[in-house]
C-alpha cells in the first residue's frame, strides 16, 4: 500500500489508513454514481484526472458532489455540479435539488472534447476551492452543507488507461480526513491521515480481481 500512496502523491503519516475502490464503468456514457460511507468533511480532497469523451452524442462533462447516495439518476441534490460544455470549454458551476436551482456561475474553463484535464476539489469551511491544472479556477460558497455529501457523480468522461479492481483494506474512520480519487477508470477513497505530494497522474500497483460477487455499493 505504500508504494500505491507514494505513486498518486500520498504519504502516509499514521498507520490506520483505509482505502475502498470501484471500478468505473467505462462502456456506459450515462451518469455513474458512486458513494461512500463517510460524508465530506472540512480539510477532505477530490482529485479527479479525466479525458473530455469525443463521441459526438455526449455534449457535457458532468462532475456532481451529491447530497446522500440517491436512489434514482435523475432524482438528485447536487451540493456541487461543475458542467463543462466539451465544445466552448464554458464550465457552469451550481447548487441544485429536484425542485430547486441556485444561481448559475460561469467561467471559461480547460475542459475540451478528447482533451485530458486535471480537476482537484479542497473541502474548506464555507466554500470548495476548485483547481484546474494545479492552477486555482473557482472559490465557490456553499449554498448548502458539504457535510451532505456522501457520493460523486460523473458522466462524459473517459480515461488513457483502465486498472483492474484493487482490494480494499484497513477502516473507514469517521471524523478522518480522506481523498477521493477518480482516475485510470477506478474511483478510489484513501481514508486516514494523509498529506498531498504531487497531483500528478500515476501507475498503482494493480492486483487481480477478487473472485466472488462485485464490490459493495458504497466505497
Amino acid at each position: 500500500m505504500k508504494f500505491l500512496l507514494a505513486f498518486i502523491g500520498l504519504l502516509p503519516l499514521a498507520s490506520a489508513i483505509g482505502f475502498r475502490s470501484r471500478a468505473y464503468n467505462i462502456a456506459v456514457e450515462g451518469l455513474q454514481i458512486f458513494g461512500f460511507t463517510q460524508p465530506l468533511e472540512v480539510g477532505d480532497i477530490i482529485i479527479v484526472n479525466g479525458i473530455g469523451r469525443s463521441n459526438l452524442t455526449q455534449k457535457y462533462l458532468n462532475f456532481l458532489l451529491l447530497e446522500g447516495v440517491p436512489l434514482s439518476k435523475s432524482l438528485y441534490t447536487a451540493s456541487l455540479s461543475i458542467s463543462s460544455d466539451l465544445d466552448t470549454g464554458i464550465i457552469s458551476l451550481m447548487t441544485y435539488t429536484d425542485s430547486q436551482a441556485f444561481d448559475e456561475e460561469l467561467r471559461k474553463g480547460p475542459i475540451k472534447r478528447n482533451g485530458d484535464f486535471k480537476l482537484k476539489i479542497l473541502v474548506r469551511p464555507i466554500d470548495y476551492q476548485i483547481f484546474f491544472d494545479d492552477k486555482l479556477f473557482y472559490t465557490y460558497n456553499y449554498r448548502r452543507p458539504s457535510s451532505l455529501v456522501r457520493s460523486i457523480g460523473f458522466e462524459g468522461m473517459k480515461f488513457s488507461k483502465t486498472d483492474v479492481y484493487s482490494q480494499n483494506f484497513g477502516e473507514e474512520l469517521a471524523g478522518t480526513p480522506k481523498i477521493i480519487t477518480v482516475q485510470n477508470g477506478m474511483v478510489s477513497v484513501f481514508y486516514g491521515s494523509v498529506k498531498i505530494r504531487t497531483f500528478a497522474p500515476y501507475t498503482p500497483v494493480v492486483r487481480a480481481p477478487p473472485s466472488g460477487p462485485e464490490p459493495p455499493p458504497l466505497i
